[in-house]
């Protein structure tokens, strides 16, 4: 009994013990869960404090980042925002040979030098170039392009190694030194002065010098246009869009830069518009490599736009799309279309003669229909059998059609051609027959001398029509108040003329509609004397006359650099570069009759076409260059002079006058580089405003500006570049043909002539073509480029611009300058005419060509800049950087005020000098924020 009470008492005392470990254990268990739980606890609020430290010291760099865009922004607004005398351009083009920062964005003004460099450091205004592009920013050795032996924390990357391509130049980088934030003195416990606190860097990129990525051929896609009322009707016709495209580009050559990218494809055409920054190339139809992206940072952007606005004058340009006022070309809107269509797809088109305005200042000076190219009006003496003296006259003209188009006068009307004398004409009439008596006559001033013509004719296009007809007039004695019958021998021999004028400025010849109450051209032109004395027998031969002719040297009427150089339809031809020096007008009608124009030594059947007309509304600026007097195609040629500012104060909307279009500009129009823009405090731009010309600047902007002051030799590339993807003619090619960089003299007429002239070459090219002949060269109207000579063409006008050294400030000085026509001279384009006087032809490719196709959308300025901005926080202790942060941000100028936005139409169009310290307002139109990969 007891020795089991003491058994089970041990075992009783062993699970006692058990059950204690146990509970050691699970209290040990329980203490480190608990530890582990503390240090998890301090751990994590450790983590969530440093996080939050991290959050706060980002929000600090962001605002800093944040600070600097807006000093930025008002750093551009300061010197970019003025309109007057102000452009843009990149630092490059001070030099031919890249300065160390060929990348920072200048402002120059009429002073010749940049005023500013938009770079941080330079946003004082007491020293606003304290950064200049001969800074060297990568090394210390000073050539700029070199990466840099060891991180320098005193300087920043806004465009790095993930915006550019490093592996051609380091150069394309931009690297800035940091400006410091800094915290009032006394601000900060433990500091006495004024610790840096923060630091912060900024670059604003000139967009406006590169070329549009986003710009589409909206046609190619979109049937919603129909403007049949100011032209032609491009709802359904292909043929007729292709045409519309070759008056302007629809869009800047994009695939001049990424060759694998078909901006034309359907799909494309619809995403290219969506595109807001490069990196979303990448995700179109043919897309260019991320190191083909990375390349074009500096010649490409999405879309810069720009403000209709005169930089010479301050004032929004004036629109001249149906303008009734007198201050502009109005009556070339009177022939914005053809009086009559005809033939397949009508591109043939048939023109009833215009009468010149007759208002000064008006384009064009000149009627629109055949001018002279040779008249005469010979004399010979008859007796009658009365024993009367008849003067007999006998006229002889020539008139020429110079135009792209057919001429075509009305059948109900009676063509006249007539001369006038204004001064009368004295000779004397020696009677040998009997004892040589003499009298005196006269043919008497305002004297008309007129020929009966055809009453339907028609000219082809370059043709020329011989007219011919004669009759007699009495002659007038000297003491008789009218003219009479002039009684002579019936034998008499010799006529002695005396006291004839050897050259009569003002004799008048005229072709007029009879009966119609449309007078056609009318010239007054100079002329040469003719006298005949040797011949015996007075009766049946030319006696004496005058005569006219042009000068067969197509530079003298094509290229109006010469001293001596007109415009052959102008109504006073008066000099003697009018007439052709080597000969006098023959006496013999058969000597001048049914003769072609002949130039230089051209067959005489060679038709000459200098200029078009056109076939709807104008499209752009510079196709008005066929319409000026005085020098031809003085509008976009170096010798323009002042024509040339209306490139500066004028431009073409095409908002429609005869059809219902939407006031939000939902369709596209005839000239696609423009979009509708609605002020500030507007609720919405009505078309009343679009159809003001003087106020409908404010309510739209350029789309696609291009800056002529730019330096990047890519961006000029698809600028110059062209592409017409079915080009017809005259219905020979079915479906058209592919035509690249084709530059037309005759935009609207290019399709009526023969296929053999008409582009030079027909097709594209990839080698020399050689020499071309000259009837080929006569009768082409246009000139089409190899790819190659595009690419030449491109980086000769840019060295030409760097070796200026400063850019234009408006777009006349540009034109006037005359480096693209020196461009096409320097590579020698038109190297395939070998006939001198052939070499402003059709064929040959002018400055002016390029002008006029490049007009919609150039500008002397930019006014869409990409700014980058970055900021920091750093520790005022340590002066450890301790949190930083990038944004970019697209700005871009408007045309409202700064100071008043919703100023009136008389203030936004000439602002008051108050409103031109700030100009108009820049504004940010996106933002995003940047990580060092986007750098």
């Amino acid at each position: 009994m007891a020795l089991f009470n003491i058994e089970s008492s041990r075992r009783t005392s062993s699970a006692r013990q058990g059950e204690k470990g146990f509970a050691l254990l699970v209290t040990i268990v329980l203490v480190a869960f608990l530890v582990l739980i503390l240090v998890g606890l301090a751990t994590f609020t450790r983590v969530e404090t440093q996080v939050a430290a991290n959050s706060q010291q980002l929000s600090l760099a962001r605002q800093n980042a944040l600070m600097c865009m807006n000093i930025a922004v008002g750093h551009l607004q300061q010197y970019a925002g003025p309109d007057k005398d102000i452009a843009t351009a990149r630092s490059e083009i001070i030099s031919v040979t890249a300065p160390k920062q060929a990348y920072l964005t200048g402002v120059w003004d009429s002073t010749g030098s940049a005023i500013t460099w938009l770079v941080s450091g330079n946003e004082n205004s007491t020293n606003p170039t304290a950064v200049k592009p001969s800074d060297a920013i990568l090394d210390t050795s000073g050539s700029g392009l070199t990466e840099p032996a060891a991180v320098d924390e005193s300087y920043v990357f806004l465009v790095g190694k993930n915006s550019v391509d490093v592996t051609t130049a380091l150069g394309q980088r931009i690297r800035l030194p940091k400006q410091p934030i800094m915290a009032p003195a006394g601000s900060v416990p433990g500091f006495s002065g004024a610790p840096t606190i923060g630091n912060f860097a900024y670059w604003v990129g000139d967009e406006g010098i590169k070329s549009s990525a986003s710009l589409v051929d909206e046609l190619a896609t979109a049937g919603a246009i129909n403007y049949d009322n100011a032209g032609d009707n491009w709802t359904t016709d292909a043929v007729k869009k292709e045409r519309l495209n070759q008056l302007s580009p629809p869009r800047q050559r994009l695939d001049n830069i990424f060759p694998t990218l078909d901006p034309d494809l359907t799909a494309n055409v619809v995403d290219l518009p969506k595109v807001l920054n490069r990196n979303q190339l990448a995700f179109l139809t043919g897309a260019p490599t991320p190191a083909q992206i990375k390349r074009s940072f500096h010649d490409l952007t999405p879309l810069s736009r720009g403000v209709l606005v005169d930089s010479s004058t301050g004032k929004l340009r004036r629109d001249l799309s149906g303008d009734t006022g007198t201050a502009g070309p109005v009556t070339s809107y009177q022939i914005q279309r053809p009086n009559a269509l005809s033939g397949a797809n009508n591109l043939v088109a048939e023109y009833f003669p215009v009468e010149p305005s007759g208002v000064a200042g008006t384009w064009p000076t000149f009627g629109i229909g055949p001018v002279v190219s040779e008249a005469g009006v010979k004399f010979y003496f008859e007796v009658t059998s009365g024993g009367n003296l008849v003067l007999n006259y006998w006229l002889d003209a020539e008139f020429w059609n110079p135009y792209a188009a057919r001429l075509k006068t009305n059948a109900t009307h009676e063509l006249q051609f007539s001369v006038s004398f204004p001064d009368k004409v004295d000779f004397i009439i020696t009677d040998n027959s009997s004892g040589g008596s003499t009298q005196s006559f006269s043919i008497p001033a305002n004297t008309t001398l007129t020929a009966k013509l055809d009453t339907t004719l028609i000219w082809e296009p370059g043709a020329v029509r011989h007219f011919f007809g004669g009759a007699s007039m009495k002659l007038k004695a000297a003491s008789e108040a009218e003219a009479t019958a002039i009684s002579v021998s019936a034998t008499i021999t010799r006529a002695d003329l005396i006291d004839i004028q050897t050259e009569v400025t003002n004799l008048e010849f005229k072709l007029e509609l009879v009966g119609g109450t449309i007078p056609l051209q009318t010239q007054t032109l100079g002329t040469k004397f003719t006298i005949e004395n040797s011949v015996s027998n007075i009766a049946g031969t030319p006696r004496f006359g005058y005569g006219f002719e042009l000068n067969r040297d197509l530079l003298v009427w094509s290229e109006g650099n010469q001293g001596q150089s007109r415009d052959p339809r102008l109504p006073v031809m008066v000099g003697t570069f009018e007439e052709t020096t080597a000969s006098q007008w023959s006496l013999t009608p058969s000597a001048n009759a049914g003769v072609g124009f002949g130039i230089g030594d051209l067959n005489d059947g060679a038709r000459v076409v200098l200029f078009d007309l056109p076939r709807q509304e104008i499209t752009a600026l510079g196709q008005l260059r066929h319409l000026i007097g005085a020098k031809s195609y003085e509008l976009g040629s170096s010798w323009g002079g002042g024509v040339n500012n209306n490139f500066d104060t004028t431009f073409v909307s095409t908002v429609p006058r005869n059809y219902a279009w939407n006031s939000d500009g939902s369709e596209p129009r005839p000239n696609r580089y423009l979009e509708v823009y609605r002020p500030a405090g507007v609720a919405s731009a009505v078309i009343a405003d679009l159809r003001n010309p003087v106020d409908s600047a404010r309510f739209q902007l350029i789309k696609g500006a291009f800056n002529i002051n730019s330096t990047s030799v890519d961006a000029w590339k698809a600028v110059l570049g062209s592409k017409l993807a079915g080009w017809d003619h005259l219905g020979v090619a079915a479906g058209g043909v592919l035509l690249d960089n084709a530059f037309f003299r005759a935009e609207h007429g290019a399709q009526q002539r023969d296929w053999l002239s008409g582009i030079i070459p027909p097709v594209p090219v990839s080698a020399d073509l050689g020499t071309l002949a000259d009837i080929d060269l006569l009768g082409a109207t246009g000139r089409q480029l190899t790819d190659a000579e595009v690419n030449s063409l491109a980086a000769e006008i840019v060295r030409l611009i760097k070796t200026r050294g400063k850019p234009f400030l408006s777009l006349a000085a540009f034109i006037n300058s005359g480096f693209i026509q020196q461009a096409i001279d320097n590579i020698n384009v038109n190297r395939v005419i070998a006939n001198a006087s052939l070499r402003h032809s059709a064929a040959a490719l002018t400055q002016s060509d390029i002008i006029s196709a490049i007009s919609p959308f150039m500008a002397a300025r930019s006014d869409t800049f990409l700014v980058r901005a970055y900021g920091d926080v750093q520790n005022p202790a340590t002066g450890k950087v301790e949190g930083r942060a990038w944004c970019e941000a697209t700005v871009q100028r408007l045309p409202d005020l700064v100071s008043r936005p919703a100023a009136s139409v008389t203030d936004v169009v000439s602002p008051p000098v108050a409103d031109r310290q700030f100009g108009r307002r820049f504004t940010i139109i996106s933002f995003r924020w940047l990580t060092p990969d986007d750098l």
